[in-house]
């Protein structure tokens, strides 16, 4: 009639081998090509927004080559520099693993 329930032991992992699989989500995660990627981005914007202040409003500077030049630099640089990141080689993966 009365029946007993067995509890489950779980062995705890020591605090050391947890926090070392862990890693933080702040950390820096650019490099200096990112940041020259985006100092490319940024020129590249600054010389489109020139271009179509330009007079005369109607010149080929103003209606082809600024916009061209805009979409190119929001579309492609600016993620580009979000997002690049260099992939690891197999030697830096292991040395990371064994750290």
């Amino acid at each position: 009639m009365a029946t007993v329930q067995a509890k489950k032991i779980v062995k705890k992992s020591s605090k050391g081998a947890a926090m070392q699989s862990l890693t933080a989500p702040f950390t820096y995660y650019w490099k200096n090509l990112n940041f020259i990627l985006f100092g490319v981005g940024i020129v590249l914007s600054l010389l489109g927004f020139f271009l179509s202040s330009v007079p005369p409003w109607n010149s080929g500077a103003s209606l082809v080559v600024a916009p061209i030049l805009l979409v190119v630099t929001y579309v492609v640089i600016f993620p580009m520099a979000i997002l690049y990141s260099k992939k690891k080689s197999p030697a830096e993966s292991t040395e990371q693993k064994e750290q």
